[in-house]
């Protein structure tokens, strides 16, 4: 395996619009751009892990995870807000959740 050296900036840009280009949707989203779909992820990055950093796009990239995502807002639509996955997605999440669990556990008794 060949390792790359990649900028934080680099893979921010990745992970948006080069996801939206391998997917073929860098036209309708990827960006925030006029006329695009706005996707929105909201971090805090007010958390004693993140930071001291002092660069934002480092301690995103770097140090954030999924307790830290504040809000997330998808085609206009809220799915995550004050923390809190909502919207009938956050029910179907929670059952698949639990679905698989049930799985596990009846696949190692």
């Amino acid at each position: 395996m060949h390792e790359v050296a990649l900028h934080q900036r680099d893979m921010l840009r990745l992970a948006t619009l080069g996801g939206a280009q391998v997917l073929g949707l860098a036209d309708e989203t990827g960006s925030l751009t006029p006329g695009k779909q706005a996707d929105i992820t909201i971090v805090d990055l007010r958390s004693p892990h993140l930071d001291g950093f002092g660069d934002p796009v480092a301690m995103l990239v770097l140090g954030a995870g999924p307790a830290d995502v504040e809000t997330v807002l998808v085609g206009g639509e809220f799915a995550k807000r004050d923390g809190t996955l909502v919207g009938t997605h956050a029910a179907k999440a929670r059952d698949l959740m639990h679905e698989t669990q049930d799985r596990l556990r009846a696949a190692i008794r």
